[in-house]
């Protein structure tokens, strides 16, 4: 899930960056689009 997670952190939607239904648990998801979410804010304010 390396190559996913990385897309999620660099931006992509995550319709686009992973399928969730090939995941055992795609609830771990929610951590990285918060964390993502998170790095961007950061981003935007420096």
């Amino acid at each position: 899930m390396e190559i996913p997670i990385r897309k999620l952190l660099l931006g992509f939607p995550l319709e686009k960056a992973v399928n969730p239904g090939s995941m055992a648990n795609p609830e771990a998801l929610d951590f990285f689009l918060e964390l993502a979410k998170t790095l961007a804010a950061k981003t935007q304010t420096s």
